[in-house]
C-alpha cells in the first residue's frame, strides 16, 4: 500500500485532447495490461490531491 508520501510505483503523461480514458493509457504501455490493476490521482484546488 503506497502513503500519501510517496511517489506512485508507475507514472507517465498522455497527449490526448479531452478527457483521458483507460484505454488511452493502456495504448501507451507496452505491454499486456489484463493482469494489473490501474490507480489514478488528481489535483482538485479546493482540496488537493485525489
Amino acid at each position: 500500500m503506497m502513503s500519501e508520501d510517496t511517489d506512485p510505483p508507475y507514472l507517465t503523461k498522455l497527449n490526448v485532447t479531452g478527457v483521458p480514458r483507460l484505454k488511452d493509457f493502456k495504448n501507451a504501455l507496452d505491454r499486456n495490461c489484463a493482469k494489473y490493476k490501474f490507480f489514478f490521482a488528481t489535483n482538485d484546488p479546493s482540496i488537493g490531491k485525489v
